[in-house]
């Protein structure tokens, strides 16, 4: 349901059906803390301060989930903190590149995710080169490579 919300764009109601969800997985012990959900609707709020929070929260529990690693690297896009996004955002595309890469299954949609956060990024910082997104020489799709070759235009 908090989905359904947060799509329609009612994220106070998203939220109250999220703690909802919290609460359910704490009296059953689910392991649900719905923290990720929660930092996501309040980047959608542009309250980047509490979206923080909940992501710090769990990083504690968890440092090196590829999954917390983009959304910190996404909310410090959304405040303009272009270094810091890259140092979440290449190690958790680095992740999903390897996982999602090999063709059409479910996680491409996560993957798609990264590239365009990395894509952002790097539209900000010109001169970051260590990641480059062009259009090979046979035009059937986007490549993503760590350097681009010389006679690509960047």
């Amino acid at each position: 349901m908090a989905n359904l919300y947060k799509v329609a764009g009612d994220y106070q109601t998203a939220l109250v059906y999220l703690n909802q969800g919290h609460k359910f997985g704490i009296s059953r012990n689910t392991g649900w803390n719905m923290g990720l959900e929660k930092a996501e609707i309040f980047r959608l709020l542009q309250q980047y301060d509490s979206s923080f929070y909940y992501l710090n929260r769990l990083r504690k529990n968890d440092p090196e989930n590829p999954n917390i690693k983009l959304d910190i690297g996404a909310t410090f896009l959304l405040t303009n903190q272009i270094d810091s996004a890259l140092g979440y955002l290449k190690p958790a595309l680095a992740y999903f590149r390897k996982r999602y890469y090999s063709g059409l299954n479910f996680g491409n949609e996560i993957l798609i995710s990264s590239l365009l956060y990395m894509g952002r990024a790097c539209e900000q910082k010109p001169i970051f080169r260590g990641y480059v997104i062009y259009k090979g020489r046979n035009n059937n799709d986007s490549i993503f490579r760590n350097q681009a070759p010389d006679n690509a235009r960047i």
